[in-house]
């Protein structure tokens, strides 16, 4: 059974979708969020195996995304999209539908790294699923992170270069266009080999027609001004995180740094690795994405409910 509902994030609404069991009732709930420019309608396979087995799902657009308001469109700001979660968070909790005292958070990609944030500041989150998380840079640069994520791909030191410079010149465009009142300058979010994007990829045409086949609202552009203002690792960060924590890495990802994200979830007190022998964009296809639900259904499952209330299930 799915609703909508909304809640209110720096005075701009956002639209979220309530999956829920057939069975009344408050259940323990799982807060989802997509990864960089994804839209909430692409966590719908997702939403649906978790609510089948008996879990309450929330799922959200972030500001300047899908369904939800916030203008210019296609802004990846990660100070907003971190307050858009305790937004998501704190509505979820209200809900009847949803145990406040076993809300979870589960985020990919680029919100994998927001829920390991969150949970680290919110004691009462009671587990947590990092998908193929993007952690953040550390004290890294972004030219720095092209040219690893181009490196771990194959791609020639010199095409890194030119990547690396149009990417950046992109990026101060935007800015300016920003601070002047201008609409964004986007650049695409799959784009092929030689072009500029986020994701350089032969396979871009295939991952472009399951981003939009699985998203209605989704849109291949974002504005480029988030080259200038990257995610961070802060370090330490794991260490805080007191909820069980699952990190599910692909072993082949050349989007983010699994051996790096398998390193930092070692490091919390109750984390998980969970290693798949695939690409960053195949655990959205299955089989891969049934297996990777299987597991994180559970782990929830082991870490939501009570001894007695797992008996029941």
């Amino acid at each position: 059974m799915i609703r909508t509902v909304a809640f209110d994030s720096g005075g701009t609404r956002c639209t979220a979708r309530l999956y829920r069991p057939a069975e009344d009732g408050s259940r323990p709930g799982v807060v989802m969020g997509h990864g960089f420019t994804g839209t909430q309608d692409q966590l719908a396979a997702y939403a649906r195996a978790f609510a089948d087995r008996g879990l309450a799902v929330l799922t959200f657009d972030y500001r300047h995304f899908g369904d939800s308001g916030g203008e210019p469109r296609q802004v990846v700001d990660v100070a907003e999209q971190l307050e858009d979660w305790r937004a998501a968070v704190k509505a979820a909790r209200s809900l009847p539908e949803i145990d406040p005292q076993a809300v979870s958070l589960w985020g990919s990609s680029f919100s994998g790294g927001h829920v390991l944030r969150l949970a680290a500041e919110d004691p009462r989150i009671r587990a947590v699923v990092a998908q193929v998380p993007e952690f953040g840079m550390g004290s890294g640069s972004i030219r720095e992170e092209i040219r690893a994520k181009r490196q771990r791909k194959g791609v020639p030191l010199r095409t890194i270069a030119r990547a690396g410079v149009r990417l950046m010149g992109a990026a101060v465009r935007d800015e300016m266009r920003a601070r002047r009142g201008r609409p964004p300058y986007y650049l695409p979010v799959f784009a092929p080999p030689g072009g500029a994007g986020a994701v350089i990829d032969p396979d871009h045409h295939r991952f472009l027609a399951r981003a939009a086949g699985t998203g209605p609202t989704w849109r291949n552009e974002f504005a480029a001004r988030l080259f200038l203002h990257p995610p961070k690792y802060l370090e330490g960060t794991a260490e805080r995180v007191a909820a069980p924590l699952l990190v599910c890495v692909a072993e082949h990802d050349t989007e983010t740094n699994a051996r790096a994200a398998a390193d930092i979830a070692r490091t919390a007190p109750r984390g998980e690795v969970l290693s798949y022998p695939v690409g960053h964009f195949d655990i959205y296809e299955d089989p891969w994405q049934q297996r990777m639900i299987e597991d994180q259904a559970g782990f929830l499952h082991r870490h939501l409910w009570t001894s007695t209330e797992v008996d029941e299930h």
